[in-house]
């Protein structure tokens, strides 16, 4: 299977999820249409910045989003959603006559040292509660102790 081949094969693998801060207020103050918009505008981010057949991009569920690149450490992933975070800091999303802004935290982690593919995912979610829990609008990559 593909992660096997990874490993053996020694090619770095990183995984970075995101999630939009505070956006049941979005939908609370503007609508699901509102809400259904910002989700539209932040996957158009993620899909114009993806390097073809190295990184990869899908919704995860509800407002969260999953980055994979076959290319990157997780301190290149950090550099690269950072570039993204910065992006989507300065978008305004226009609905209904009204001006939306948007940030979003993130946790990043890599294929190094696991066994199991699972377990990058769970790294990831640990470090992306970390940076909910400390403040939001920020990237945590996850440490290895």
């Amino acid at each position: 299977n593909l992660w096997h081949q990874y490993i053996t094969a020694n090619v770095v693998f990183s995984f970075a999820m995101l999630d939009i801060d505070h956006f049941k207020n979005v939908n609370d103050r503007y609508g699901h249409e509102a809400g259904d918009r910002v989700l539209q505008a932040l996957a158009k981010v993620l899909l114009n910045n993806l390097r073809e057949e190295q990184d990869f991009a899908f919704r995860y569920g509800g407002e969260e989003f999953v980055l994979i690149s076959n290319t990157m450490c997780a301190e290149k992933m950090y550099h690269y959603v950072s570039r993204l975070l910065n992006i989507v800091r300065k978008m305004v999303i226009r609905f209904d006559g009204q001006q939306i802004k948007i940030t979003f935290s993130a946790g990043v982690s890599d294929i190094k040292g696991l066994g199991a593919p699972q377990m990058v995912i769970h790294q990831a979610d640990m470090a992306l509660y970390q940076a909910k829990n400390s403040g939001r609008n920020r990237i945590v990559v996850f440490k290895k102790e």
